[in-house]
Formats: structure tokens, C-alpha cells, sequence
């Protein structure tokens, strides 16, 4: 008699299967999110009644909410980025690694289709990247919990040593 077991899910990590999900950090910036949306929404509409009150002495007295909206815009996006980061996790089994934000996949990679892995500076920021043939897929190690782990991780199961560019002369 045969024993049939279910293939593991991305949420039911099954044996030999790690899951790595975000910092807290990220959970924390997105729990006081709206607080601090508000608040620049409050400090956007007082510039900008400040400004129309000045208009008489301020020509250019519209470019003050104009600018005063560009913090406003930045958080907004970063806002949009944790949010994508709260929902994303990085599995991986005997068979490959993949990379889920939300129910969707964002990567399906099996371990023997990487052919290198790298790590390069960018912005004073360490980039880790994953190539398959000449193709680099990122992976996101610096907003994940356990990010040493991850990288062990990969490194053990492709079995290569995460590589620096050489610096040109």
C-alpha cells in the first residue's frame, strides 16, 4: 500500500522546505504608514494655504505645495514597496527556489539551472543576484529576516560561492 502525501504549498512548508519572510522593520513601517501620510497631507494643504495667503508677495506662490508634495509622492511609493514586501516570502526545497509577493509567483528557479551568483555594490548597497544563463534575477536579502541564513542557503544548495565582480582598472 502506497502512501500519497501532498506536494508541500507555499504556505505549508513541508520537509527539507525553508521559508524566509520580512524584517519587522518593514511590518513597522507599514502599520505607521497611514500616520505619517496623514500628516503630510496635513503639512501639503497648510503650505499650500499659507502660500495663496502670501500670493500677493510671492509670484510663484503655487510652486510651494508643488514641492511640498514631493516628500508626500516618495512615501506614497515606499508605502507601495513595503506593502509588496509584507506579502512576499522566499521558499526553498530540495528542488528549487522560488520568490512569491503575495499569491503570485514572482520566480520558479531550479537549483540546477543557476549558473553563478554575485554580489555587487550599488549605492552603497549590496546587491545579491542570481543568474540563470545570462539573465540576473535579484533576490531581495536585505528586507528578508535571517537575510546570512538565505544566502547560506542558496550558496549550500547550488553548491557555488557567492561571487564579486572584479573592480575595473
Amino acid at each position: 500500500m502506497a502512501m500519497h502525501h501532498a506536494a508541500p504549498q507555499a504556505g505549508n512548508p513541508g520537509g527539507g522546505q525553508q521559508v524566509f519572510k520580512p524584517r519587522a522593520s518593514v511590518y513597522k513601517f507599514q502599520s505607521y504608514y497611514p500616520l505619517i501620510a496623514a500628516g503630510l497631507v496635513v503639512a501639503v494643504a497648510a503650505g499650500a494655504a499659507i502660500a495663496y495667503g502670501l500670493r500677493a508677495w510671492l509670484p510663484l506662490w503655487w510652486m510651494i505645495p508643488l514641492f511640498m508634495a514631493f516628500p508626500a509622492v516618495s512615501v506614497g511609493v515606499g508605502a507601495i514597496y513595503a506593502q509588496r514586501l509584507t506579502r512576499s516570502r522566499i521558499v526553498l526545497d530540495g528542488e528549487r527556489l522560488r520568490i512569491f509577493s503575495g499569491q503570485n509567483l514572482e520566480a520558479n528557479i531550479p537549483w540546477s539551472h543557476i549558473t553563478r551568483l554575485t554580489v555587487r555594490r550599488e549605492r552603497n548597497q549590496e546587491i545579491f543576484e542570481i543568474w540563470l544563463r545570462d539573465q540576473p534575477v535579484q533576490l531581495p536579502v536585505a528586507f528578508f529576516e535571517q537575510g546570512e541564513g538565505l544566502l547560506q542557503a542558496v550558496s549550500a544548495r547550488t553548491r557555488r560561492p557567492w561571487e564579486r565582480p572584479r573592480a575595473r582598472a
